[in-house]
């Protein structure tokens, strides 16, 4: 009985996490999104840009990213500094400020 108890207990401290990172994730999708329709040169986060075509690639492009996985891509530092700006606005939202510049 303790043990089936203690099976339940980690399937939803599992179940907990697993929702707060989807939460995380549409809240810096919409952020995102915002900073798209507010300025001309953002491209997105990174994580949406490079997906690997074939899933077994899928760990070895998330260690490769690393800390950059939720980076915002954008053209120039101009963009970026604005978007650090809006981003600060945003209540109850935390956004690795990292900008990686797109070279065109």
């Amino acid at each position: 009985m303790k043990l089936k108890i203690g099976e339940l207990e980690n399937q939803l401290r599992e179940l907990k996490a697993d929702r707060y990172e989807n939460e995380r994730d549409v809240r810096l999708s919409q952020a995102v999104e915002t900073l798209k329709r507010l300025f001309q040169g953002v491209h997105g986060r990174m994580t949406d840009l490079c997906r690997p075509t074939q899933k077994k690639y899928n760990l070895a492009v998330t260690v490769a990213m690393g800390k950059f996985m939720d980076a915002v891509v954008v053209d120039n530092e101009k963009t970026g500094k604005e978007c650090i700006k809006v981003l600060i606005s945003f209540p109850n939202i935390f956004f690795p400020f990292c900008f990686i510049l797109l070279i065109l």
